[in-house]
């Protein structure tokens, strides 16, 4: 992962550690994490003030999508195999995987101010929506006739 000075047009800094394709980056809302997914079924937070890696999370298959929730303190991830993972960056520990399977999912985003609501969408082409807080599906906001690969709020 190379991480630019916009404002020099230069390289600040590289982070290593993802073996194959990284499919998204999210950076938290004050600026101090980033986190990365990759084909490798690795995710991993960096300290981007230390350019250290923090933590690594081992999935059983791909990572295509994550996005910061509830203010920073949860990460969602949805993946090739169908779930949802909801987990601490900072502790490592996991809170919850969605029992639901809903294929595979290409795009999460947080679509509220708490970080309560979060979209997402994949190969069969319908956009639901996640309550972190009850843990489960909210509502269902439509079908396409082909696969969402990414959602934008």
């Amino acid at each position: 992962i190379r991480v630019w000075n916009l404002e020099m047009n230069r390289l600040e800094f590289t982070l290593n550690g993802h073996t194959d394709t990284i499919h998204e980056l999210q950076v938290s809302n004050d600026s101090k994490l980033l986190c990365s997914c990759s084909q490798d079924t690795w995710i991993k937070v960096w300290n981007l003030e230390t350019k250290r890696l923090l933590r690594s999370q081992g999935n059983v298959a791909a990572v295509y999508t994550l996005t910061f929730a509830k203010k920073d303190t949860k990460i969602v991830t949805g993946n090739s195999v169908t779930s949802i993972k909801v987990w601490d960056p900072l502790t490592d520990t996991r809170d919850y995987t969605s029992e639901e399977q809903y294929g595979e999912i290409y795009s999460l985003r947080t679509i509220d101010k708490p970080g309560e609501l979060v979209a997402f969408a994949g190969k069969d082409g319908i956009i639901r929506v996640w309550n972190l807080n009850k843990e489960a599906l909210e509502f269902v906001l439509g079908a396409h006739s082909q696969s969402v690969l990414t959602l934008s709020v």
